[in-house]
C-alpha cells in the first residue's frame, strides 16, 4: 500500500513540478497536478515505468540507477551551496519557531506528518528480499536507506534554516511565484 500511496504522490509533484514551466494565467496545462493532462500524463509514465519492470530486472535496475542519482545530484549541490551560504546568526535567530506564533506542539505534528513522507519507500528492499544471496544483507540495506534519507533530510532542512531566516521564507516563496 505505501508503494501505490507513494507512486500516485510522486506522480501528482512531478506533473505539479513541470506546471511551474508549462502553465501560464491564461493556459493551467498541469495545474497542481490534478488536471486530466496530468492524469493521462502520470498515466502513461506509470505504465512505461510498468513496461520498463516487465523488460527486465536489469533495465528497471539501469533506469533506477539514473533516476536516483538525477535526485541525489540536485539535493547534494543544495547542500553544498547550502553549506557555503551558511550563516550561524541566521540560523540560531528564534530557533524554536515561537515567534512565528505556531505552538510547539504543532510545529511537532508538522514535522512528524512530513517526515512520514520522507521515508516511503525505504521498505524496498525487503519488497526483492526473496532474491538476496545473502539476507543480511536486505537488512543493510533498509538501514543504509533509511540513514541515508535521514541524513539527507536534515541536511537540507537544518542548512537551509541557516541561509534565509524563517521569517523571510513567506516573501521568497511569494516573490518565487510572482517571477
Amino acid at each position: 500500500m505505501c508503494a501505490v500511496i507513494a507512486n500516485v504522490s510522486y506522480l501528482v509533484i512531478v506533473f505539479s513540478a513541470l506546471s511551474f514551466f508549462t502553465d501560464t494565467p491564461e493556459l493551467r496545462l498541469f495545474g497542481d497536478g490534478n488536471t486530466w493532462q496530468s492524469i493521462v500524463g502520470a498515466s502513461v509514465l506509470l505504465w512505461v515505468v510498468h513496461w520498463l519492470v516487465l523488460r527486465g530486472v536489469q533495465t528497471a535496475a539501469s533506469i533506477n540507477l539514473v533516476a536516483t542519482l538525477a535526485k541525489l545530484v540536485p539535493l547534494g549541490l543544495f547542500v553544498v551551496l547550502a553549506f557555503i551560504a551558511f550563516r550561524l546568526d541566521v540560523f540560531t535567530l528564534d530557533f524554536s519557531g515561537v515567534a512565528l506564533g505556531v505552538p510547539v506542539w504543532e510545529q511537532v505534528k508538522n514535522t512528524m506528518l512530513i517526515t512520514l513522507w520522507v521515508f516511503i519507500g525505504v521498505e524496498g528492499a525487503v519488497v526483492v528480499s526473496a532474491r538476496a544471496r545473502n539476507k543480511r544483507d536486505v537488512g543493510r540495506a533498509t538501514l543504509l536507506a533509511v540513514l541515508a534519507a535521514l541524513g539527507v533530510y536534515l541536511l537540507v532542512t537544518l542548512l537551509s534554516l541557516g541561509v534565509v531566516a524563517r521569517r523571510n521564507w513567506p516573501e521568497c516563496v511569494t516573490r518565487q511565484w510572482r517571477a
